[in-house]
């Protein structure tokens, strides 16, 4: 299993459903989740501990580090 996955929610996507296949990633091995809501510029950090929620903030897992104001500031 990969030490982390991350995914980017689409328009049609819904985030519940996105969040629930974050845990069952995390409960087959998965240290981290990281679910990217671009729209509203939120990270969702899901561990064996559950989720935290960043928004426009550094986040970092297994020494991957992603300055998140910096990736959403891009395109403005």
């Amino acid at each position: 299993m990969p030490f982390i996955a991350i995914e980017i929610i689409s328009p049609t996507q819904h985030i519940q459903d996105v969040l629930e296949k974050a845990s069952v990633l995390v409960n087959s091995g998965v240290k981290a989740v990281w679910t990217i809501e671009p729209f509203t510029r939120i990270v969702f950090v899901t561990t064996e501990k559950g989720v935290a929620i960043f928004h426009e903030n550094i986040v970092e897992t297994e020494g991957i580090k992603i300055d998140f104001a910096k990736v959403f500031s891009k395109g403005e």
